[in-house]
């Protein structure tokens, strides 16, 4: 156990001072913590959401420290979890508008000829064979070729606009 002294002590170094324990979820009193011998850039954190404001945190937000609520943290450390679902880093990584064309140009003629190839040497009735799209659900792999070359002729459409209104 260490004294109040040196509990004292840390507590004026401290930078954040967390309360991971049960306390304050009752409302009951305020921790035995010397919050009043931190410094004022110190930032207070309790993992308790319910109650939102505890003894612990008012004490913080009475002496002039920033405070974070248990709700507060808990939607943080949530975040992770939710990344799968968000579109933003798919959109980023797709993002290719710094690219080089020329290097973008050949990629694209790869994975084209790859894809042409493998269609090619699939052989007679493979067309019909069911499978399972993530996005469309079940398709034949002849919807889904059908749907790969719409897709590239709706981009292709897409480009000559893209010439004919830079007057290309």
């Amino acid at each position: 156990m260490i004294s109040s002294l040196q509990a004292a002590g840390a507590f004026s170094q401290a930078t954040a001072v967390i309360n991971a324990t049960s306390a304050g979820l009752a409302g009951d009193g305020a921790l035995d913590v010397p919050l009043e011998t931190t410094q004022g850039r110190c930032v207070v954190m309790d993992m308790v959401y319910r109650p939102l404001e505890t003894p612990f945190l008012a004490q913080a937000r009475a002496l002039g420290r920033t405070t974070v609520d248990g709700l507060e943290m808990l939607i943080r450390q949530a975040e992770p979890a939710f990344e799968a679902f968000s579109p933003e880093p798919w959109t980023h990584e797709r993002d290719h508008s710094l690219d080089a064309f020329d290097g973008s140009l050949a990629a694209f003629t790869k994975v084209r000829d790859e894809t042409l190839a493998l269609l090619r040497a699939l052989p007679p009735g493979a067309a019909e064979r069911l499978g399972l799209s993530a996005f469309f659900g079940p398709v034949t792999l002849g919807q889904y070729a059908t749907h790969i070359a719409d897709h590239d002729l709706e981009h292709l459409a897409q480009m000559r606009e893209c010439r004919r209104a830079a007057g290309a």
